[in-house]
């Protein structure tokens, strides 16, 4: 998983490519995937599992599957998240959740990019 810059400022798209090396089909949860602040070199901490972020407080599980984009053996899928006007300068990771076919998660925590700048004043 990558992001298609090292740096962004405030309300710019961050482009997410999400490769599948594995040879069956997995979903990419379009609902649960963030942006997240890094709080140090060393911080190994990832974001609980929200659905929620993008899908409203109301989302089901059928809801989360039919919004999840499919990704086949060795195949590969993009997503936006747009950056709010609101960060803090800093270094970010973008995580994205994988679900199996049947929609459960793939595995207990994100799958993470690595490390980007976001400087508020660059606009």
């Amino acid at each position: 998983m990558c992001v298609d810059r090292p740096e962004y400022g405030i309300f710019q798209a961050v482009v997410i490519t999400t490769r599948n090396l594995s040879d069956g089909s997995i979903l990419r949860d379009w609902c649960g995937a963030t942006i997240g602040l890094v709080r140090g070199s060393d911080d190994g901490s990832r974001p609980p599992y929200l659905p929620r972020r993008r899908c409203g407080p109301d989302v089901t599980t059928a809801v989360i599957r039919e919004r999840a984009d499919r990704i086949g053996p060795r195949g590969l899928d993009q997503d936006t998240l747009r950056l709010p006007g609101f960060v803090v300068q800093g270094f970010y990771r973008a995580n994205v959740w994988l679900l199996a076919p049947d929609g459960a998660l793939a595995r207990d925590m994100p799958f993470s990019s690595g490390m980007f700048s976001v400087f508020p004043s660059q606009n």
